[in-house]
């Protein structure tokens, strides 16, 4: 699922596969798309192809998702939906005395497109309120001006995507503080691609060779 728009323990080892020309080498870091995606998938879906070769990373269940898991499995579809929209909002809410007012009001309605029923495939997750408490530490701790488009992976986790021209961040808000990265950007006319994880304290540290600005610098919203 994709609508496009221009706490716990922190991990202590940042990962980073592929540099210049060998995202190949990156093992088990797919971004898994729900298959409900809109009109802008495409953005996310084509920044994620050098990947893909490789299975989904197998990570721990976290209690969080289990307890929302248990909670919203036999409830329908619309209800399931609306449970977790309340829940990122309720979040948002929490932390609002940290964020601009039009910056929390935009995300509110990718939130509401995003989670919309009659886009949204049955078998997918909704977003997990674990994934969203990563997402809102990151904009939080790092302040990009810049708003990104929203997705949510077919196992509920958040996805964020920058695109300026050519170049091109999407990070997955994974349970733990922890995100998982894939980019591509050009350097005198030759592109770069990169992928990691890491704690979303390190990210702007491990995203520094690559320009970060580039992405999250004001810009038109």
């Amino acid at each position: 699922m994709y609508n496009g728009q221009g706490k716990g323990a922190i991990c202590v080892v940042s990962r980073v596969y592929g540099s210049a020309g060998n995202i190949e080498d990156a093992p088990n870091l797919l971004f898994s798309l729900s298959s409900a995606a809109g009109e802008d998938a495409e953005t996310i879906s084509n920044s994620l192809l050098e990947i893909q070769k490789r299975q989904i990373l197998d990570r721990p269940i976290y209690k969080l998702a289990e307890v929302e898991a248990s909670r919203i499995a036999d409830k329908p579809l619309p209800e399931k939906l609306y449970d977790a929209l309340a829940r990122v909002k309720l979040l948002t809410a929490q932390v609002a005395m940290h964020l601009d007012t039009e910056w929390r009001s935009r995300i509110f309605e990718q939130l509401d497109d995003l989670l919309d029923a009659e886009d949204w495939h049955e078998d997918d997750d909704p977003i997990k309120a674990s994934s969203f408490e990563t997402f809102l530490r990151m904009i939080i701790f790092h302040k990009p001006s810049r708003r990104p488009g929203f997705g949510v992976s077919n196992r509920g986790y958040l996805i964020a995507a920058w695109t300026t021209g050519s170049n091109r961040l999407t990070i997955e808000f994974l349970p733990n503080d922890t995100v998982r990265w894939v980019l591509s950007c050009e350097f005198d006319g030759e592109t770069e691609r990169a992928a990691g994880e890491t704690p979303v304290r390190r990210l702007m540290e491990v995203l520094a060779p690559y320009s970060p600005p580039r992405w999250f610098a004001d810009a038109p919203r």
